[in-house]
C-alpha cells in the first residue's frame, strides 16, 4: 500500500489589515459574532497563550460589536451554548499534540 502525502496550505491572515478583518481576543464576543453568522477566518496563538480571534470584515459587524459592549444585542440562548461549546473544542484541538 503506498502512502500519500498531502501538504495543507492555510492561507497566511496578516495581523494587522483593518480594513478586511477583525481582530479580537474576547472569547464572547467571537461566540457571539459566530451566532451573528460572521466569518471566522483564524485563530492565531499570541504568547502567553492566548488566542487572536480573526474575522472577516463584512458589512453589520461593527454593530454587532457595538451592540455586544453596550448590552444590547441578541442571540437565541441554545445557538449560543452549542457555539461556545464548538469554538472550545476548536481551541483545545489547536493545543493537542498528534
Amino acid at each position: 500500500m503506498q502512502k500519500h502525502h498531502f501538504e495543507r496550505t492555510a492561507p497566511v491572515i496578516p495581523l494587522d489589515d483593518w480594513d478586511n478583518y477583525y481582530y479580537t481576543n474576547d472569547f464572547d464576543l467571537s461566540v457571539t459574532l459566530l451566532c451573528k453568522e460572521f466569518n471566522l477566518v483564524s485563530i492565531e496563538a499570541e504568547r502567553g497563550g492566548k488566542k487572536i480571534f480573526i474575522f472577516e470584515k463584512t458589512k453589520g459587524i461593527g454593530a454587532v460589536i457595538d451592540g455586544f459592549w453596550s448590552n444590547d444585542v441578541t442571540v437565541r440562548p441554545l445557538e449560543y451554548a452549542n457555539a461556545r461549546k464548538n469554538l472550545k473544542s476548536r481551541l483545545y484541538a489547536m493545543t493537542k499534540q498528534y
